[in-house]
Order: C-alpha cells, then sequence, then structure tokens
C-alpha cells in the first residue's frame, strides 16, 4: 500500500502549500515521489554519521563522501526538486491575487514581494522558500505515511484491536459517509490506538539533534558546550516504570478508567519535546486519525493466508524506524 498511502499524504501537503493534487499514477508525483524516497533512505543510512559528525565532509575525499555516503546523489536529488518547486512558485506569481490568496506559496509571495520595487521574489528569498516546501515534504510526507503502515501493520496483527474500532465506528458514523473530525470525540478509541501504534513504534527513535549551548552538568554528567544530544524516545516508550505493558500492543495505555482518552504521558515522546518539538504534530494527527477511520470504516485488514508479518524495523536505517515492506489483505465491509 506504499505508494497510495504515500500518494494521499503527498496530496494534503502539497493542496496546502500549492492548490495542487494528484493520482496515484501521476508521472510528476511518482517522480517526486521517488527523489524524495532515495534521498530519505540515503540521509537515515551511512549519511546520518555526516549528521552525528559534521567535522567528517570537511576531511573525507569527495570520492568516498559520494561513494560511502551517497552525497552526490543527495544533492542531484535536491537540485531536481528544488527546480519543481520553483516552477510551481513562478506558476503562482504569474497568477497571484493579492485579493484573494489560494494557499502558503500565495501568501509567502505576498509577504515577501512588497519589500521590493518590481513585485518579484530575490534570488534569497525564492532559495529560503524552496528550502521551507523542502522541510515541509521531508518532514511531514514519508513520517506520516511510514506510521500509517505501522498502523496497518499493527492492526492486521491484533484482530480484536480493530474489531473494536470497527463496531465503535459502526456505531458512530453512518456508512453513507466517511468519518470527520467532529465524529472525534466520539472515537476516543481510535485515536488511543494510533497513539499506542506510535508508542510501539516509534517512528523517530532518537528525535531529532539539539545542541548544548552553554557547559551543562545534568544527573552527574559534564556535557561541554555545543555537544550533539538527543533525546532517546524508544527507550522512553518501552519503559516499565511507565507502561503497564511496555512491548504489548495495548491502546488501553493511552485510556483512563472512564474510557476517556488521556494522551498526556510523561514517557511519550513521538514529536519530540520542549519548545523545538515537532510544529506539524496537529496537521499529522489529523491526518493518521482520518485517514485510518476512512480505511477502517470501509476495510477490514488481514494477513495473506500462510504469512506471519513482523513488526521487525527495517535494518540499516538509523534515523528512522521504518516497517520492513509487507503485504496484507483488505476485504471490502461496505
Amino acid at each position: 500500500m506504499d505508494l497510495f498511502l504515500n500518494c494521499a499524504v503527498f496530496n494534503v501537503i502539497w493542496q496546502m502549500l500549492a492548490s495542487k493534487r494528484y493520482d496515484a499514477d501521476h508521472e510528476e508525483m511518482l517522480r517526486y515521489i521517488s527523489l524524495l524516497q532515495e534521498n530519505f533512505n540515503a540521509i537515515q543510512g551511512t549519511f546520518f554519521l555526516i549528521d552525528l559528525f559534521p567535522w567528517l565532509a570537511k576531511i573525507l575525499p569527495k570520492i568516498i563522501m559520494n561513494k560511502v555516503f551517497k552525497a552526490d546523489v543527495i544533492i542531484k536529488n535536491r537540485d531536481k526538486i528544488q527546480l519543481l518547486f520553483k516552477r510551481v512558485v513562478d506558476e503562482h506569481l504569474e497568477t497571484l491575487d493579492p485579493d484573494n490568496p489560494r494557499d502558503v506559496i500565495d501568501h509567502f509571495l505576498l509577504h515577501r514581494t512588497d519589500r521590493t520595487q518590481d513585485g518579484k521574489l530575490t534570488p534569497e528569498d525564492e532559495l529560503d522558500f524552496q528550502k521551507l516546501m523542502g522541510d515541509i515534504f521531508s518532514a511531514g510526507s514519508e513520517t506520516t505515511s511510514s506510521t500509517l503502515r505501522w498502523m496497518i501493520l499493527y492492526l492486521a496483527l491484533n484482530p480484536e484491536v480493530q474489531a473494536k474500532i470497527h463496531s465503535i465506528l459502526d456505531e458512530v458514523v453512518p456508512r453513507t459517509r466517511l468519518p470527520s473530525l467532529d465524529d472525534r470525540n466520539k472515537l476516543q478509541y481510535v485515536d488511543a490506538v494510533l497513539l499506542e501504534v506510535m508508542r510501539m513504534s516509534s517512528l523517530v527513535p532518537f528525535g531529532l539533534l539539539h545542541s548544548t549551548t552553554a557547559d551543562v552538568t545534568f544527573e552527574g554528567y559534564d556535557i561541554p558546550k555545543d555537544t550533539a544530544v538527543v533525546a532517546c524516545a524508544e527507550m522512553c516508550h518501552r519503559d516499565p516504570a511507565y507502561w503497564k505493558h511496555p512491548d504489548k500492543f495495548f491502546p488501553e495505555h493511552f485510556l483512563d478508567d472512564e474510557g476517556k482518552l488521556d494522551g498526556k504521558k510523561e514517557s511519550f515522546l513521538p514529536f519530540s519535546t520542549g519548545r523545538r518539538q515537532c510544529l506539524g504534530e496537529s496537521l499529522a494527527r489529523m491526518e493518521l486519525y482520518l485517514f485510518s477511520t476512512a480505511i477502517l470504516q470501509r476495510f477490514t485488514i488481514e494477513p495473506p493466508e500462510g504469512v506471519t508479518l513482523s513488526t521487525e524495523s527495517a535494518p540499516l536505517q538509523f534515523f528512522f524506524n521504518v516497517p520492513k515492506p509487507f503485504e496484507i489483505v483488505l476485504t471490502k465491509r461496505i
């Protein structure tokens, strides 16, 4: 289901940024997803070491950077992606209506072009926005679609949880329409299941890199200024001091005694923590809820006959926990 999930999430971001949507077989969308996926795999592979030890990029020969860390592939794909962004931004400049902004690109253009006499972007502004669009896509597409894949995998492995969701959906949502955000308060068990998926999968096990801004002593350890530090979310998510069943898929971790959603857990860090936690958390959680309920309202998810599914992460990927490729069977409920 990878392509279809990627397309759905891709369209949410593309609609928000550029008022565009694509079919699953659209050539431009497939090309972009392919470039993004290739860079995503490269960056979370051996290239992750360059993030941890940036001085390596200054001393290693170019041939090693390209052969071992795929720097040439990452740069080539990045340039292709930025050309796509530039074309879309140029199209928006030509059709911009200051009184009726359509999307994020229009609002950005109105904010930046009012500073220039000719009403055009400066090269610095153009590059700035291309990087902004790249950040939004790289941070908000593969992460959400991978979490949806984990959701599908865990529900295929836990049919009793899936059956409970089906029962609640049938009771709350008429089959004549899709579940909506207005139904969410009555579907708190679904949100609990999604939070448990995020806990068990720990998609970003180490969070993003941070840096100390001063010398600090923490828990008896002296950490010098400018040291790279990470919060190990995966260890927090499996800490038996905080979770009744740390290694079991148990949505009740996020429900109180009355069955109400209890999502504020001290040891739960799927979107990192602090003032630099994920800006896209609210969007991601809405997408996960809407896509999951739409799929589960209409289908039963099962493993293929004779196949044992695994929750092991794909190997050789340091930065993200993504599921190994798997096949499932969708049986229509409606």
